[in-house]
Protein backbone atom coordinates (compact mmCIF):
# COMPACT_ATOMS: atom_id res chain seq x y z
CA UNK A 1 0.00 0.00 0.00
CA UNK A 2 1.41 3.28 -1.20
CA UNK A 3 -0.15 6.44 0.82
CA UNK A 4 2.61 8.92 -0.73
CA UNK A 5 1.06 12.40 -0.56
CA UNK A 6 -2.40 11.50 0.86
CA UNK A 7 -4.07 13.12 3.66
CA UNK A 8 -5.80 11.69 6.20
CA UNK A 9 -7.33 12.60 9.67
CA UNK A 10 -7.92 9.92 12.09
CA UNK A 11 -9.98 10.70 15.35
CA UNK A 12 -9.20 8.32 18.38
CA UNK A 13 -5.40 7.86 17.39
CA UNK A 14 -4.24 8.20 20.88
CA UNK A 15 -5.05 4.58 21.42
CA UNK A 16 -6.52 1.43 19.93
CA UNK A 17 -7.25 1.01 16.35
CA UNK A 18 -6.74 4.42 15.72
CA UNK A 19 -3.31 4.66 16.83
CA UNK A 20 -2.33 1.58 14.76
CA UNK A 21 -4.13 3.26 11.74
CA UNK A 22 -1.73 6.18 12.45
CA UNK A 23 1.32 4.24 12.74
CA UNK A 24 0.12 1.97 9.41
CA UNK A 25 -0.74 5.52 7.23
CA UNK A 26 2.26 7.26 8.29
CA UNK A 27 4.64 4.01 7.69
CA UNK A 28 2.89 4.13 4.34
CA UNK A 29 3.92 7.56 3.81
CA UNK A 30 1.01 9.59 4.23
CA UNK A 31 0.34 12.39 5.96
CA UNK A 32 -1.66 12.08 9.22
CA UNK A 33 -3.57 14.44 11.12
CA UNK A 34 -4.30 12.76 14.70
CA UNK A 35 -7.17 13.61 16.91
CA UNK A 36 -7.40 12.76 20.12
CA UNK A 37 -9.63 13.96 23.25
CA UNK A 38 -7.10 12.74 25.34
CA UNK A 39 -3.97 15.18 24.33
CA UNK A 40 -1.50 13.55 27.06
CA UNK A 41 -2.06 10.56 25.51
CA UNK A 42 -1.77 11.32 21.82
CA UNK A 43 1.30 14.00 22.66
CA UNK A 44 3.17 10.96 23.40
CA UNK A 45 2.04 9.30 20.26
CA UNK A 46 5.47 8.57 18.04
CA UNK A 47 5.90 7.82 14.67
CA UNK A 48 6.86 4.80 12.79
CA UNK A 49 10.18 6.72 11.31
CA UNK A 50 11.84 10.13 11.08
CA UNK A 51 10.47 10.56 8.06
CA UNK A 52 7.01 10.58 9.21
CA UNK A 53 7.83 13.51 12.45
CA UNK A 54 7.00 15.85 9.46
CA UNK A 55 4.12 14.79 8.54
CA UNK A 56 2.07 14.11 11.31
CA UNK A 57 -0.25 16.60 13.31
CA UNK A 58 -2.03 16.53 16.36
CA UNK A 59 -5.08 18.51 17.50
CA UNK A 60 -7.32 17.86 20.29
CA UNK A 61 -10.80 17.14 19.69
CA UNK A 62 -14.43 16.41 20.69
CA UNK A 63 -16.10 14.74 18.06
CA UNK A 64 -19.86 15.56 19.56
CA UNK A 65 -18.28 19.23 18.91
CA UNK A 66 -19.26 20.35 15.26
CA UNK A 67 -16.65 23.31 15.68
CA UNK A 68 -13.71 21.03 16.54
CA UNK A 69 -14.14 18.67 14.08
CA UNK A 70 -14.17 21.66 11.46
CA UNK A 71 -10.93 22.57 12.96
CA UNK A 72 -9.88 19.43 12.36
CA UNK A 73 -10.36 19.19 8.89
CA UNK A 74 -9.57 22.66 8.34
CA UNK A 75 -5.97 21.64 9.98
CA UNK A 76 -5.18 18.85 7.17
CA UNK A 77 -6.59 21.42 4.85
CA UNK A 78 -4.31 24.25 5.83
CA UNK A 79 -1.45 22.25 7.05
CA UNK A 80 -0.91 19.45 3.89
CA UNK A 81 -3.44 20.91 1.22
CA UNK A 82 -6.37 19.08 0.95
CA UNK A 83 -7.59 15.25 2.50
CA UNK A 84 -8.38 12.32 1.22
CA UNK A 85 -9.79 9.91 3.58
CA UNK A 86 -10.80 9.70 7.23
CA UNK A 87 -10.99 6.90 9.75
CA UNK A 88 -13.87 7.84 12.60
CA UNK A 89 -12.16 5.89 15.18
CA UNK A 90 -13.45 8.28 18.11
CA UNK A 91 -15.46 5.81 20.69
CA UNK A 92 -16.74 6.00 23.73
CA UNK A 93 -17.48 2.82 25.95
CA UNK A 94 -19.17 4.02 28.80
CA UNK A 95 -19.78 2.80 32.10
CA UNK A 96 -20.51 -1.42 31.43
CA UNK A 97 -23.75 -2.04 33.62
CA UNK A 98 -27.40 -3.14 32.84
CA UNK A 99 -29.53 -1.18 30.73
CA UNK A 100 -31.85 -0.83 33.40
CA UNK A 101 -29.04 0.59 35.61
CA UNK A 102 -27.69 2.93 32.56
CA UNK A 103 -28.12 6.47 33.09
CA UNK A 104 -29.55 8.82 30.50
CA UNK A 105 -26.43 10.83 30.23
CA UNK A 106 -24.21 7.36 29.57
CA UNK A 107 -26.37 6.56 26.79
CA UNK A 108 -26.26 10.14 25.30
CA UNK A 109 -22.52 10.65 25.43
CA UNK A 110 -22.62 7.19 23.53
CA UNK A 111 -24.81 8.63 20.99
CA UNK A 112 -23.11 11.83 20.64
CA UNK A 113 -19.80 9.79 20.00
CA UNK A 114 -20.36 6.94 18.68
CA UNK A 115 -23.00 8.04 15.79
CA UNK A 116 -23.85 11.95 15.60
CA UNK A 117 -19.60 12.34 15.99
CA UNK A 118 -19.30 10.12 13.07
CA UNK A 119 -21.66 11.86 11.03
CA UNK A 120 -20.22 15.38 11.84
CA UNK A 121 -16.76 14.20 11.25
CA UNK A 122 -18.29 13.22 7.62
CA UNK A 123 -20.10 16.00 6.94
CA UNK A 124 -16.74 18.03 6.86
CA UNK A 125 -14.62 15.61 5.58
CA UNK A 126 -16.50 14.40 2.55
CA UNK A 127 -16.93 18.05 1.52
CA UNK A 128 -12.77 18.43 1.98
CA UNK A 129 -12.40 15.48 -0.32
CA UNK A 130 -14.81 16.13 -2.56
CA UNK A 131 -12.93 19.74 -3.11
CA UNK A 132 -9.87 17.92 -3.68
CA UNK A 133 -11.62 15.90 -6.58
CA UNK A 134 -13.93 13.52 -5.07
CA UNK A 135 -16.96 12.46 -6.55
CA UNK A 136 -19.86 12.18 -4.36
Amino acid sequence: MNLSDKVIVITGAASGMGEACAHLFAQQGARVVLADRDQARAGMWRPPSKKAVAFAEFIAIDVADEKSIQAMVDLAVGKFGGLDGAVNGAGFAGTPAPVVDQPASEWRMNFDVMLLGVVLCMKYEIAAMMRRGADR
